[in-house]
């Protein structure tokens, strides 16, 4: 019986494993298939040995990359398998071509050598479907996406300096149909910044660069909560009804690499100081708490030599002048700028 349990849960990480792949990683120039987010893979064992269970942790997923790439690179490969490999296309108001869209684009790369997006495409519906997410379930999924992608498309005309329209209604349309909303709500959620003072609204329109920025921040909100809540999905899958709370775990850390974009933004700022002072805790345990018990037991090991980013991680957290305290009171001042 545990031995049945253990395999099936070992063919479901399987197929969370490509689950994972088509949503959170993409090609980058360093690598076809570049996980762009962090994740810690508990890997529960009862107490005769056996697999009971498993969960995924997922942080630092790479929202930038849905809105925009680097020269070479592509966004998250879903998006592609969806235009390559769905015969349902028209139901999501898309076209099959991944030059139609605005944010499959910017690097200018929509294909990689020797993988067919069609292909992953089945994989991918079939490993969602091998772990219980329902027909009714992957289609919101895969409306969520469609909607990302014609949210990317819309564009605004400036009317005045502070003031702009859409350019062009269609995608407008599209996407908030998809997302079960009026267009007339879409359209001033995007244009339009509301404050609400005293229990009145006050309505104020926004110039065409910050009409620009909400669309891009709604595209980054909407994938990132379609990926947390694929992930809660797999761990009601994988946790497993033999995994007591006194079993032990093996703790797999997956970080994704240090990355320096054209334009590096505070959230490339997060990512490469969680993964400095990942870093650092790394060092701390396995370099120099190992010395040092080996120093207390007197036994002569050649001194190792290793990088120490100690500085590097408290230029971040610096009580006072680090970045994250300066960025912190430059954040409630009105009207900061970057000088």
């Amino acid at each position: 019986h545990h031995r049945g349990t253990a395999a099936r849960l070992a063919q479901q990480l399987q197929l969370v494993n490509v689950v994972l792949e088509a949503f959170g990683n993409a090609k980058t120039v360093r690598n076809n298939n570049s996980s762009r987010f962090g994740k810690f893979l508990q890997l529960r064992f009862s107490s005769s040995g056996t697999l009971s269970g498993a969960s995924i942790t997922n942080y630092l997923l790479e929202k930038c990359r849905v809105v925009g790439q680097n020269s070479g690179e592509r966004n998250y490969h879903v998006f592609y398998s969806l235009l390559a490999g769905c015969e349902c296309l028209p139901r999501y108001r898309l076209s099959g071509r991944a030059e139609d869209y605005a944010c499959l684009n910017s690097g200018r790369c929509t294909a990689i050598e020797g993988v067919s997006d069609a292909a992953q495409f089945k994989a991918l519906v079939d490993a969602m479907s091998g772990l219980g997410i329902s027909q009714a379930q992957m289609e919101a999924v895969f409306g969520v996406l469609a909607a990302v992608l014609l949210l990317q498309n819309i564009a605004f005309n400036a009317v005045t300096d502070d003031s702009a329209e859409v350019a062009e209604d269609t995608p407008l349309v599209n996407a908030a149909e998809l997302l079960g909303v009026s267009v007339e709500n879409l359209r001033t959620a995007l244009t339009c910044q509301v404050n609400v003072v005293r229990g009145e609204s006050i309505v104020r329109a926004l110039p065409a660069q910050k009409c620009a920025d909400t669309r891009d921040s709604l595209s980054k909100a909407l994938y990132h909560g379609l990926f947390t809540w694929l992930v809660e999905q797999l761990n009601a899958k994988l946790l497993g009804i033999e995994a007591q709370p006194t079993d032990r775990f093996i703790g797999i850390l997956d970080i994704f690499g240090f990355e320096t974009l054209e334009t590096n933004g505070f959230e490339q700022l997060c990512i490469n100081y969680a993964n400095e002072s990942l870093q650092l805790h790394y060092n701390q345990h396995v370099f120099a708490q190992s010395l040092a018990e080996y120093a207390r037991e007197g036994i002569d090991v050649a001194t190792v030599e290793y990088s120490d980013n100690r500085p590097c991680v408290e230029l971040f957290e610096a009580r006072v002048a680090g970045l994250l305290a300066t960025l912190d009171s430059q954040g409630r001042t009105p009207r900061a700028t970057d000088d």
